[in-house]
Protein backbone atom coordinates (compact mmCIF):
# COMPACT_ATOMS: atom_id res chain seq x y z
CA UNK A 1 0.00 0.00 0.00
CA UNK A 2 1.55 3.46 -0.24
CA UNK A 3 1.41 6.39 1.89
CA UNK A 4 1.04 9.48 1.77
CA UNK A 5 2.99 11.22 -0.48
CA UNK A 6 5.16 14.59 0.22
CA UNK A 7 6.03 17.29 -2.43
CA UNK A 8 9.30 15.91 -4.20
CA UNK A 9 9.28 12.79 -3.34
CA UNK A 10 8.06 9.26 -5.06
CA UNK A 11 4.91 8.35 -4.10
CA UNK A 12 5.81 5.42 -1.80
CA UNK A 13 7.88 7.30 0.10
CA UNK A 14 5.98 8.27 3.52
CA UNK A 15 7.17 11.28 5.62
CA UNK A 16 7.88 11.03 8.97
CA UNK A 17 6.49 13.86 10.69
CA UNK A 18 8.33 13.47 13.87
CA UNK A 19 11.65 13.41 12.68
CA UNK A 20 11.13 17.00 10.98
CA UNK A 21 13.08 19.54 12.64
CA UNK A 22 13.71 23.46 11.81
CA UNK A 23 15.95 26.03 12.05
CA UNK A 24 15.88 29.90 11.16
CA UNK A 25 18.32 31.58 9.26
CA UNK A 26 20.69 33.84 10.49
CA UNK A 27 20.54 37.12 8.95
CA UNK A 28 24.24 37.58 10.55
CA UNK A 29 25.27 34.06 9.11
CA UNK A 30 27.93 34.05 5.69
CA UNK A 31 28.41 31.43 4.01
CA UNK A 32 32.18 31.90 2.38
CA UNK A 33 32.68 31.31 -1.04
CA UNK A 34 33.38 27.57 -1.41
CA UNK A 35 29.82 27.00 0.93
CA UNK A 36 28.04 29.26 -1.40
CA UNK A 37 29.40 27.43 -4.64
CA UNK A 38 29.05 24.18 -3.32
CA UNK A 39 24.93 24.70 -2.58
CA UNK A 40 24.90 25.61 -5.92
CA UNK A 41 25.62 22.64 -7.38
CA UNK A 42 23.32 20.77 -5.17
CA UNK A 43 20.76 23.10 -5.92
CA UNK A 44 21.61 22.95 -9.52
CA UNK A 45 21.84 18.87 -9.40
CA UNK A 46 19.62 17.56 -7.14
CA UNK A 47 17.64 20.36 -6.45
CA UNK A 48 14.44 22.46 -6.85
CA UNK A 49 13.39 25.96 -7.30
CA UNK A 50 9.56 26.56 -7.34
CA UNK A 51 6.47 29.33 -6.35
CA UNK A 52 4.29 27.07 -4.59
CA UNK A 53 0.73 27.76 -4.29
CA UNK A 54 -1.33 27.24 -0.88
CA UNK A 55 -5.30 27.32 -1.00
CA UNK A 56 -6.68 27.63 2.46
CA UNK A 57 -9.98 27.86 3.14
CA UNK A 58 -9.88 31.00 5.87
CA UNK A 59 -7.88 33.11 2.75
CA UNK A 60 -10.12 34.50 -0.06
CA UNK A 61 -7.24 34.55 -2.67
CA UNK A 62 -4.21 32.14 -2.82
CA UNK A 63 -0.79 32.51 -1.18
CA UNK A 64 2.04 31.92 -3.21
CA UNK A 65 5.35 31.31 -1.63
CA UNK A 66 9.06 30.93 -2.87
CA UNK A 67 10.32 27.90 -1.88
CA UNK A 68 14.21 25.92 -2.20
CA UNK A 69 15.03 22.36 -1.54
CA UNK A 70 16.66 19.00 -2.25
CA UNK A 71 16.15 15.11 -1.72
CA UNK A 72 19.13 13.40 -1.12
CA UNK A 73 19.97 10.02 0.75
CA UNK A 74 22.36 11.69 2.35
CA UNK A 75 22.22 12.58 5.89
CA UNK A 76 24.90 14.27 6.39
CA UNK A 77 24.35 17.32 3.07
CA UNK A 78 20.70 17.50 4.21
CA UNK A 79 21.61 18.66 7.62
CA UNK A 80 24.91 20.65 6.54
CA UNK A 81 22.61 22.82 4.52
CA UNK A 82 20.48 22.89 7.60
CA UNK A 83 23.41 24.20 9.37
CA UNK A 84 24.48 26.58 7.32
CA UNK A 85 21.55 28.45 5.46
CA UNK A 86 18.37 26.99 8.39
CA UNK A 87 15.17 25.71 6.84
CA UNK A 88 13.57 22.33 7.89
CA UNK A 89 15.27 18.83 7.45
CA UNK A 90 12.61 15.84 6.79
CA UNK A 91 12.99 12.46 6.70
CA UNK A 92 11.19 10.73 4.57
CA UNK A 93 10.65 6.84 5.27
CA UNK A 94 10.52 4.49 2.03
CA UNK A 95 8.09 1.75 2.05
CA UNK A 96 10.48 -0.38 -0.44
CA UNK A 97 12.89 -2.18 1.85
CA UNK A 98 15.38 -1.94 -0.92
CA UNK A 99 15.52 1.93 -1.32
CA UNK A 100 17.28 4.18 1.03
CA UNK A 101 15.67 6.48 3.46
CA UNK A 102 15.49 10.29 1.43
CA UNK A 103 15.94 13.59 3.45
CA UNK A 104 14.50 16.29 2.03
CA UNK A 105 16.14 19.98 3.36
CA UNK A 106 13.72 23.10 2.41
CA UNK A 107 13.38 26.78 3.32
CA UNK A 108 10.65 29.19 1.74
CA UNK A 109 10.16 33.00 1.82
CA UNK A 110 12.81 35.45 3.03
CA UNK A 111 14.96 32.06 3.88
CA UNK A 112 14.92 30.91 0.18
CA UNK A 113 15.79 34.95 -1.00
CA UNK A 114 18.63 35.38 0.64
CA UNK A 115 20.33 32.02 0.02
CA UNK A 116 19.22 32.50 -4.13
CA UNK A 117 20.57 35.59 -4.19
CA UNK A 118 23.99 34.91 -2.80
CA UNK A 119 24.54 31.93 -4.83
CA UNK A 120 23.04 33.24 -8.08
CA UNK A 121 26.91 34.07 -9.08
CA UNK A 122 27.93 30.02 -9.07
CA UNK A 123 24.17 28.61 -10.32
CA UNK A 124 24.41 27.43 -14.14
CA UNK A 125 21.42 25.32 -14.51
CA UNK A 126 19.15 26.59 -12.52
CA UNK A 127 19.95 30.46 -12.81
CA UNK A 128 16.65 31.70 -14.67
CA UNK A 129 14.42 29.55 -12.10
CA UNK A 130 16.90 31.36 -9.38
CA UNK A 131 16.20 35.02 -11.28
CA UNK A 132 12.32 34.45 -11.68
CA UNK A 133 12.49 33.58 -8.05
CA UNK A 134 14.37 36.16 -6.55
CA UNK A 135 12.14 38.91 -8.29
CA UNK A 136 8.99 37.34 -7.15
CA UNK A 137 10.00 37.20 -3.32
CA UNK A 138 11.16 40.73 -3.81
CA UNK A 139 8.01 41.94 -5.30
CA UNK A 140 5.49 39.74 -2.89
CA UNK A 141 3.70 41.22 -0.30
CA UNK A 142 1.95 39.67 2.72
CA UNK A 143 -1.63 39.88 1.93
CA UNK A 144 -2.99 41.10 5.34
CA UNK A 145 -6.89 41.19 6.06
CA UNK A 146 -7.71 42.44 2.76
CA UNK A 147 -6.44 40.08 0.41
CA UNK A 148 -4.03 40.68 -2.44
CA UNK A 149 -5.37 42.69 -5.69
CA UNK A 150 -6.18 40.99 -9.09
CA UNK A 151 -3.30 42.53 -10.28
CA UNK A 152 -0.98 41.18 -7.96
CA UNK A 153 -2.34 37.62 -8.16
CA UNK A 154 -1.80 37.49 -12.05
CA UNK A 155 1.41 38.82 -11.17
CA UNK A 156 2.11 35.89 -8.84
CA UNK A 157 0.35 33.54 -11.31
CA UNK A 158 2.80 34.76 -13.93
CA UNK A 159 5.90 34.49 -12.25
CA UNK A 160 4.87 30.44 -11.14
CA UNK A 161 4.28 29.92 -14.57
CA UNK A 162 7.46 31.69 -15.57
CA UNK A 163 9.14 29.45 -13.16
CA UNK A 164 8.08 26.51 -14.31
CA UNK A 165 8.77 27.07 -17.97
CA UNK A 166 12.31 28.06 -17.18
CA UNK A 167 15.40 25.85 -17.57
Amino acid sequence: MRGTTLEGCPDIITPVKEKRYRKTPSKNYFADEIELAYMAGTIDGEGSIMIVKQCESTRKNPCYVLSLSFVSTDKILAEWAQDRFGGNVIVCKTNNKKWKTAYRWQIRSGGALMILESILPFLIIKKEKAEYGICFQRERREPGKGGITKEELKKYEWYQLSIRKAG
